[in-house]
């Protein structure tokens, strides 16, 4: 959670696990109206969930596209125009202010930072994560933005200490993807093991929104740096039918 979010007032939600959901299905209890901070994997996924209730949501995004990370402009624009098919208001280029309780009856009215008031029943905070490494600072380990490790998962400043997951940095990259974990673990446990060529090179990122009605999977660059001649992009697209699908090439590999 931001810093300033007040906490105390009802109708705040955060989500870290099972608890943290049914926790926002009983306060909602099949009614009202959710405002969603961020318009990510998790926010969207939200959104949709709430949605086949019958649950009114607005989504708050600081960027000028949903998923701006893992989409370029097209595919973007075509999850924007599916999300808004299922009845989601999406701010975009805004972000949230303040939060205060309403002043004539229950809930909560956000204040944007674009001058909007948004009145609502629960605000749910979904602009990512962040690896707690508190632990690790106690030990004097360093840490980045996460634990600093090197090949072998090992940390940087004591190799008897491994770190791994979400909250391993490795080359400045913190993977918050399952599946870069698992490559980790598998890593780590080889060379505890005695398997000393056996070293972790990174992880290719790797995101699939889960929606019901929507096939949206994002693998790797997306979007070619800074128009280099070196990489070729084929594209098959069909904008009726919502059907996009984009393969970017560098020196013959995918």
């Amino acid at each position: 959670m931001p810093k300033d979010v007040p906490l105390e007032l009802p109708g705040i939600f955060t989500r870290r696990n099972r608890g943290d959901a049914d926790r926002l299905k009983t306060f909602l209890n099949h009614q009202g109206h959710v405002v969603i901070v961020g318009g990510g994997l998790l926010g969207l996924e939200l959104a949709a969930s709430l949605r086949e209730i019958d649950i009114t949501v607005s989504i708050v995004q600081l960027s000028s596209r949903l998923m701006e990370r893992q989409l370029d402009l097209i595919s973007g624009d075509l999850l924007r125009e599916h999300i808004e098919e299922m009845d989601v208001k999406v701010y975009f280029n805004d972000q949230v202010q303040t939060i205060f309780p309403h002043k004539n009856e229950s809930g909560l009215v956000v204040n944007l930072k674009s001058g909007k008031t948004v009145p609502c029943n629960a605000v749910v905070d979904a602009v990512g994560t962040r690896p707690n490494v508190e632990l690790a600072l106690e030990a004097q380990i360093a840490c980045g933005r996460g634990i600093m490790v090197n090949d072998y998962l090992q940390t940087t400043t004591d190799p008897e200490i491994f770190a791994m997951g979400e909250v391993a940095e490795f080359n400045g990259v913190v993977n918050g993807i399952t599946a870069a974990a698992e490559q980790q673990a598998d890593v780590a446990a080889r060379f505890l093991a005695g398997d000393f060529s056996s070293y972790y090179s990174g992880s290719i990122f790797m995101n699939i929104l889960k929606l019901a009605d929507l096939d949206l999977c994002s693998l790797g660059l997306v979007e070619v740096p800074d128009n280099s001649p070196d990489y070729e992009e084929v594209i098959f697209t069909d904008k009726a039918k919502r059907y996009y699908k984009k393969c970017i090439i560098h020196q013959d590999k995918l």
